[in-house]
């Protein structure tokens, strides 16, 4: 036969916060990773920075129906 989630198991909710990209026009806010540097060379880095990440906080809920069926 089939086999189907208890009646209670879609009862749940879960929330959670995610953060989202958003679009940074800043030209300030880059950063270089040492360990991706050839040759640990920042002369050859520090053209090809890294941008920081902007982001916002979004909250999210979800259904425990939308896992269980």
């Amino acid at each position: 036969g089939e086999i189907r989630a208890h009646e209670a198991a879609g009862r749940g909710v879960q929330s959670f916060n995610r953060l989202a990209p958003v679009d940074d026009a800043s030209t300030y806010a880059h950063f270089i990773v040492e360990a991706e540097c050839e040759n640990g060379s920042y002369e050859t880095c520090k053209t090809r920075p890294k941008k920081d990440v902007a982001g916002k906080d979004e909250r999210q809920t979800v259904s425990t129906r939308d896992y269980t069926g």
